[in-house]
């Protein structure tokens, strides 16, 4: 059993779940034992880390420590990026501020890709763009879709999915890009009958995006994904 709470647990994934990536993006492991509890590795490059361990106020140390010296044990976060330094340490008066860390963390990765990758910056242009024309384009955001336009929905996105097969034939992407291409378009689908539509646009639009990050596809690949998200979520033509 992990040897944090699981509310609390649930407020890590939660973090790891925003604006600039989703919680699949992540490796996440709560130790049994030891001083770790915490160990949140990027999955798509696990230079990028983050721990959370216990240790003593004042130093960095483990808290059996703590126990001899009477010093009183805080939770410790090490970061890779950090705000300044490529890997920092810091001590915290209570969990909650680890919360917070996390967030200014996945933060740090996206600036950090930003500068070494060119291919983050620009899927992170196109999250932005898709956010601008969904306000203009959602017409009746609280209400469902009808069993027609869902309809219609489910055909663009099969329609998409043969684009991508043909990527696959020419070993553009891989096969296994290929099933998680599928395995995303059919929850994508499932959601129209689910949710409003201006949530299931949203939603839709970061679960692009993270597949996109995900599979780090060839330049002819994201153009395809943006040209038919834009198709999709805009019904642009």
């Amino acid at each position: 059993m992990a040897q944090l709470k699981q509310s609390f647990m649930q407020s890590i994934n939660r973090a790891l779940d925003n604006e600039y990536f989703s919680l699949a993006d992540f490796n996440v492991k709560f130790p049994e034992s030891g001083n770790e509890l915490a160990v949140i590795l990027f999955a798509h490059n696990e230079k990028y880390y983050f721990f959370i361990r216990e240790g003593s106020e004042g130093n960095q140390v483990f808290a059996l420590t703590a126990a001899l010296t009477d010093r009183k044990v805080v939770p410790i976060t090490t970061e890779c990026p950090g705000d300044y330094k490529t890997v920092e340490v810091h001590q915290h008066k209570s969990f909650d501020n680890c919360i917070y860390r996390i967030s200014r963390w996945c933060e740090n990765i996206r600036d950090d890709l930003r500068a070494n990758t060119p291919a983050f910056k620009e899927i992170d242009d196109i999250k932005k763009q898709f956010e601008e024309h969904l306000k203009d384009h959602i017409q009746n955001p609280e209400e469902l879709f009808s069993a027609v336009e869902a309809e219609a929905l489910s055909a663009r996105f099969d329609e998409l999915y043969k684009r991508f097969e043909e990527l696959e034939d020419r070993h553009e992407i891989t096969e296994a890009q290929l099933r998680d291409i599928q395995k995303e378009f059919e929850i994508i689908k499932g959601g129209t009958s689910q949710y409003p539509q201006g949530l299931w646009a949203s939603l839709t639009s970061s679960r692009l995006v993270s597949l996109l990050k995900r599979m780090a596809m060839s330049p002819e690949g994201r153009k395809l994904m943006y040209e038919g998200a834009k198709k999709l979520l805009l019904g642009e033509h």
